[in-house]
């Protein structure tokens, strides 16, 4: 009887250590969400910002652009930490 309270016990603290760990990697997600979805509003603005200004054609393509690279980044840069949410969690 002792052995099966034993192994009881072992499995529920790891199973709570895993929970415990998936709840860690959760709000890194979000938060990494959350940074990324900060970085398309930058990107909007900022284009937004620039196509008021802008005195040419040239310049709102430009201004587009810009934003386009931003949320590009933006995206990577989750991308990239994500997978090493991934990897730390393992």
């Amino acid at each position: 009887m002792e052995g099966e309270n034993t192994s009881t016990a072992n499995s529920s603290s790891s199973s709570s250590s895993s929970v415990g760990s998936k709840l860690k990697k959760g709000m890194l997600d979000a938060t990494t969400n959350i940074t990324e979805a900060l970085q398309y509003i930058k990107a909007f603005f900022l284009a937004q910002g620039k196509k008021l200004v802008a005195k040419n054609e040239q310049e709102l393509a430009e201004a587009d652009l810009q934003a386009q690279r931003i949320e590009v980044d933006a995206t990577d840069a989750a991308e990239t930490e994500k997978k090493q949410h991934d990897l730390q969690s393992y």
